[in-house]
């Protein structure tokens, strides 16, 4: 069946060959599996901070918005 004694080892490298390829990319998909699922809660973390912010930043907008029309009120009522 093989015609040279060399045949076996080169068979069983070219194997061996393929099967630390195929770990290698077994843990480069659990380590990018791994990076996508850290960098999804950090992208989570920054919206809610930011949805904070945004909504800080809307009250504060209403206070001035009701300061600035009970101003204009008095002015209106005076004038």
């Amino acid at each position: 069946m093989f015609e040279s004694a060399d045949t076996i080892p080169i068979l069983l490298a070219i194997v061996g060959v393929g099967g630390v390829l195929a770990g290698m990319a077994w843990r480069m998909a659990a380590r990018l599996d791994r990076r996508i699922t850290e960098d999804r809660r950090a992208a989570d973390a920054d919206r809610r901070a930011f949805q904070r912010a945004m909504d800080d930043f809307r009250a504060e907008m209403q206070r001035l918005a009701e300061r600035q029309s009970r101003v204009e009120g008095r002015f209106d009522a005076a004038g």
